[in-house]
C-alpha cells in the first residue's frame, strides 16, 4: 500500500468527491473543505489487505480505480465473496463505495487488481454524518445497500443450485484476471469451494463446454466466450 500526496491532485479529488458522493454539493463550503483535508488516498497491488481483525482501518473507502473486495472465511477455510465495490470502469459493479465500520466484524477486505482508493477516516466520516443530514441519509442507504448484497451472497452460497453456484465461481475468477483466460483449479478443487459434489462439476462443465462458453484441460479451464459468460451472469441476476 502506497500513500499518495494530495498536493496537486486536490482539483481532481474535488471532482471525484462531486461525481461519487450525491451529497456532496448539499454540504456547507466549510464541510466540503474538512471531507477534502481529512482525505486519504491509497494507491494498492493486487490482493492487498485493506481492513481485518489485526488491520482495522474504519473508515468509508471509495473506488476510484479498481475493485474492492469484502469476504469471509468459514471454520473449514472457505472463503465467500460477500461484497465488492467497484470504479465506474468496473461496469460488473454497481456501488463505489462501502463503509467499514464496527458492523462489517468478520469480514476481511482486500482489493483484486490494482486498486486506488480514497479512504475517509471513522472520526472524519462520523462527524459529518452527525452533523449533515443529507450525508446521514447516503450512510443509512449506503449501509441498507451493503447488507442487502451481503445477505444476498449468504443465500446464494446457501440455497443457489450447484450449477448456478458453479458459474457465479468462474464469472468471480475471470473477473479476478479478465485478461487470462485459464483458471487452474481441478473439478474437486471447485466442487469444495462451492459446496457440491466432483461429479456435478463435471457434469456441468461439461455442458458449458457444449454450449462453447469454456473448454476443459487437465487441472484447468480455459474461458472461450467472455461475451456470453456475462450475458448468462447478467440472466441469473435479471431473474
Amino acid at each position: 500500500m502506497k500513500t499518495i500526496v494530495k498536493g496537486k491532485y486536490e482539483n481532481e479529488l474535488l471532482k471525484f468527491l462531486h461525481s461519487t458522493l450525491p451529497f456532496f454539493n448539499e454540504l456547507t463550503p466549510k464541510q466540503k473543505q474538512q471531507l477534502v483535508d481529512n482525505c486519504i488516498l491509497r494507491s494498492y497491488e493486487p490482493f492487498e489487505t485493506v481492513h481485518n481483525s489485526i488491520n482495522l482501518n474504519y473508515g468509508l473507502y471509495l473506488v476510484a480505480n479498481g475493485i474492492l473486495q469484502g469476504y469471509s472465511i468459514s471454520h473449514q477455510g472457505r472463503e465467500f465473496s460477500l461484497y465488492a465495490a467497484g470504479s465506474e470502469q468496473s461496469s460488473s459493479f454497481f456501488c463505489s463505495a462501502v463503509d467499514i465500520s464496527d458492523e462489517c466484524t468478520g469480514m476481511d477486505f482486500r482489493t483484486l487488481h490494482k486498486t486506488e482508493l480514497v479512504f475517509i477516516p471513522h472520526a472524519c466520516w462520523q462527524q459529518l454524518i452527525d452533523r449533515s443530514l443529507p450525508a446521514s441519509r447516503y450512510a443509512l442507504s449506503l449501509q441498507r445497500r451493503t447488507m442487502g448484497v451481503i445477505v444476498n451472497s449468504l443465500q446464494s452460497s446457501v440455497f443457489l443450485p450447484a450449477e448456478k453456484k458453479l458459474l457465479l465461481h468462474i464469472w468471480e475468477k475471470h473477473t479476478l484476471s479478465p485478461s487470462k483466460p485459464t483458471i487452474t483449479q481441478t473439478h474437486e478443487e471447485i466442487a469444495y469451494i462451492i459446496g457440491t459434489s466432483r461429479e456435478t462439476v463435471s457434469r456441468s462443465l461439461q455442458k458449458l463446454q457444449k454450449q462453447g462458453l469454456l473448454r476443459i484441460g487437465h487441472g484447468k479451464l480455459e474461458i472461450l466466450n467472455p461475451t456470453m459468460l456475462y450475458s448468462l451472469i447478467s440472466e441469473f441476476y435479471s431473474q
